[in-house]
């Protein structure tokens, strides 16, 4: 028994996921690819590869909920994320945990890569780094819950700043974070969690609203607009938001692709 639920429609469009999932897999072959993100690296090779899964509907509740995350979740910025499309993944050949865990407690999270990445994350799954390199906290997958903080990562460096009208990709991930260890620093480096816990969470400065949290099909969204933490002992977490570590492959899959364009402030998705 799996931890992790279908996309919303992967159920009654189950046909048209295998079709996608096959397509995925000659699409990328029809480029030669050993090593994708060294190969596509421009938005329309990309755009390719996301045509092959289908768009979320408009209509739908989840579509819904992924507008009012992004909106809810922009960082006071020079630049934002004007949303554009969203595409529903369900690659069949990325393995996920297949063992029932007790402590299963999965969120929607978002995770941050370069154009040059998405291919190769939607056909292989996201993974672990062999060293922990400019890690904060090991070599593990990092999510956050704020779309402003995870869009950042989405240049072509990480000392590259967004302009607006740049293009880029989020992925909209189901974490199975478990039972998290909590930690406010960052002179902590972990290769796994600590003993009986499932994954590292560092707490932010600025959360989102828990009383707005939403329950779908199981799935924490923590879509709330964002709060600073109350800090009744004095003491100011290093980190602006908050950031979780998973340091398995198996406990993350993508269910989504967000197609944003960065945008001048302000802007709201819902009244599009």
């Amino acid at each position: 028994m799996s931890t992790f639920t279908t996309p919303v429609n992967c159920i009654e469009n189950g046909t048209k996921f295998i079709e996608s999932t096959l397509l995925l897999t000659a699409h990328l072959k029809s480029f030669n690819l050993d090593e994708t993100e060294e190969t596509l690296k421009s938005s329309d090779d990309i755009l390719s590869v996301l045509q092959t899964f289908p768009k979320l509907s408009k209509d739908s509740n989840m579509y819904d909920n992924i507008v009012k995350y992004i909106d809810n979740s922009q960082l006071n910025e020079n630049v934002v994320v004007k949303l554009l499309n969203i595409y529903e993944i369900n690659n069949l050949n990325v393995k996920t945990d297949s063992q029932p865990n007790k402590n299963s407690n999965r969120m929607l999270l978002w995770h941050g890569a370069p154009a040059s990445k998405i291919a190769s994350i939607i056909q292989n799954g996201l993974k672990k780094p062999d060293g922990g390199g400019e890690q904060r906290f090991g070599p593990g997958i990092y999510f956050a819950d704020r779309v402003g903080k995870s869009s950042k990562y989405c240049c072509a460096t990480r000392n590259e700043s967004p302009n607006p009208g740049d293009k880029g990709f989020l992925l909209l991930c189901e974490v199975d974070v478990g039972t998290p260890y909590e930690i406010v620093t960052e002179r902590l480096v972990f290769n796994t969690p600590p003993e009986t816990f499932d994954c590292v969470k560092v707490i932010g400065k600025k959360v989102p609203d828990p009383d707005e949290n939403v329950n779908f099909m199981g799935i924490c969204i923590p879509l709330g607009k964002t709060v600073e933490v109350d800090n009744d002992d004095g003491f100011t977490p290093p980190l602006c938001y908050n950031e979780y570590v998973v340091y398995s492959q198996q406990k993350a899959r993508v269910l989504y692709v967000v197609e944003f364009q960065f945008t001048l402030p302000p802007i709201l998705n819902l009244a599009m």
